[in-house]
């Protein structure tokens, strides 16, 4: 699995006190055996001997929860539809009815702590998880996000109204209709006024959401904050260091719900991990303090594209012929240092860049890699591929190129 970004996710049974109690046992002992035998046993292998095929492993139990943790947050996301799926179509019987299942899950970078995790990534995962009703699958902003932008399944989101969560603050959370289910309220009793202004429900595999078409609300939506591109690239690059290539996603969806440089500094310090966050903070502050008091031509003139001493480009740069041999190579190199999210990250990059061209998706890619050393080594790798392997014939039709290679970034998620 990576070392920076993981995806936690803790399952729990609904209303096992209240089924021990309803058990035929003589007293509470044969209550619990019944119920271990028959009940808890039966559920904790369908988790166990299915996680490992969806690139999981289990941290812990605890009682009758699960702590489990996947390296892709789509494959979590498919694992948990598959458990839910499975309690419906082969429940297992109690005397309250069939057993079900609540599932909540965060993508994060939380604090390794020899087998197990620790820290604010691990309580975030942990408070979404708590709001999780009979059935559901709930996910924080950020495992949504990253799901929705790998554009790899089909799976369909809710977003239900922004909760505060202990420790945590305001967030949004989504939940996922798997199997063509309807949405339902969370599990906690007074939730805050709904936000109207934001659409609801949105499928994964769309990067446009779709609005809500029930929805009657005509509000102005509230201004977005607008930073420019010189600043943003500054605090994707210090945030990168401290949760790895979700930085850049993790600040497209902050800007997409903050209207204050001081929101934008919270809504970053909070998926920093704990023991980063005082560093990040002030490393934060400042770059946006120096934004604030550069004039706009100044901050207009910073964000011009300004070429990589690192990387030699040609005079003059050919036309986007990405072939997907090439694509795959990247894959597998950046695979190496980050992990599995690297499909997912050469993906979103092709996706939502279609003109690049080779020097350029490297100097993407190698941006997305926290340590310096290793992005160094990889774009010293590829672009040494880049300068031995034949030229593409530019005759050749460049569609042609991209679509083969946005095939085969599907074909390996």
């Amino acid at each position: 699995m990576s070392e920076n970004v993981i995806t936690m996710v803790f399952t729990d049974l609904v209303s096992s006190t209240a089924i021990k109690l309803k058990l035929p046992g003589k007293d509470i002992s044969e209550n619990n055996r019944i119920y271990r035998d028959t009940i808890l046993l039966p559920h904790r292998h369908r988790v166990e001997s299915s996680i490992a095929a969806y690139g999981g492993r289990k941290v812990e139990t605890i009682g009758d929860a699960f702590f489990l943790v996947f390296a892709n947050p789509v494959e979590a996301v498919q694992w948990a539809s598959i458990i839910q799926i499975s309690h419906i179509n082969e429940p297992i019987p109690t005397p309250l009815g069939p057993l079900q299942v609540t599932i909540g899950m965060h993508t994060g970078s939380p604090l390794a702590d020899d087998e197990r995790f620790i820290g604010h990534e691990v309580d975030y995962a942990a408070r979404v998880a708590a709001l999780a009703s009979a059935g559901q699958i709930l996910l924080s902003e950020a495992t949504e996000v990253l799901v929705r932008l790998s554009r790899s399944t089909n799976l369909v989101t809710h977003r239900h109204s922004d909760r505060n969560l202990k420790g945590i603050g305001s967030v949004p959370i989504f939940e996922v209709l798997y199997n063509n289910k309807q949405p339902q309220p969370l599990k906690d009793a007074s939730p805050p006024k709904e936000i109207t202004n934001i659409p609801e429900t949105a499928a994964i595999n769309q990067v446009m959401v779709t609005p809500n078409l029930g929805s009657t609300d005509t509000q102005t939506p509230a201004p977005k904050l607008t930073i420019s591109t010189n600043v943003q690239k500054q605090l994707e690059s210090i945030l990168i260091q401290r949760i790895g290539p979700m930085a850049k996603f993790a600040i497209e969806q902050a800007l997409e719900q903050v209207i204050t440089r001081e929101d934008l500094l919270k809504a970053l310090v909070i998926i920093v991990p704990e023991q980063l966050q005082e560093q990040f903070h002030q490393e934060a502050k400042n770059i946006l303090e120096l934004a604030q008091d550069l004039p706009v031509s100044t901050q207009t003139q910073a964000t011009s594209p300004v070429a990589n001493p690192q990387t030699t480009v040609p005079e003059t740069i050919p036309p986007a012929t990405i072939e997907s041999s090439f694509v795959e190579f990247c894959q597998i190199e950046l695979a190496k240092l980050i992990g599995p999210m690297a499909n997912l990250i050469i993906k979103q990059t092709i996706s939502s860049n279609p003109k690049l061209n080779q020097y350029e998706l490297v100097d993407t890619l190698a941006a997305k890699i926290p340590n310096s050393h290793e992005s160094q080594e990889f774009r010293q790798i590829v672009t040494s591929k880049m300068n031995h392997d034949p030229k593409p014939d530019n005759s050749e039709d460049k569609s042609f190129f991209l679509a083969s290679a946005l095939h085969l970034v599907s074909y390996h998620t």
